[in-house]
């Protein structure tokens, strides 16, 4: 586990830094295809209600979104967007 010491004159106190929990979300998608992504799956990801997203699927079952501005960034640094 990570953590990080705090100096105060003498005294040094040890903080350990704990993980957030994921929360897993049941989704269902609408019969005309809509899937409604709930406020708290969306902090988990740090894509804000509004955001741009790029969403792809390697054909195995799994979905894949990313906010639109870490693709460009991505590809303008010659990363290749996965």
């Amino acid at each position: 586990m990570h953590g990080y010491s705090v100096g105060r004159g003498t005294e040094t106190r040890r903080e350990v830094l704990v993980p957030y929990a994921v929360v897993p979300y049941e989704l269902s998608i609408g019969s005309d295809g809509a899937l409604i992504l709930p406020p708290g799956l969306l902090a988990q990801a740090g894509i804000d209600a509004g955001s741009m997203v790029v969403g792809f699927s390697p054909s195995d079952g799994r979905i894949t979104l990313r906010r639109l501005v870490d693709v460009e960034d991505d590809l303008l640094s010659g990363r290749p967007p996965n």
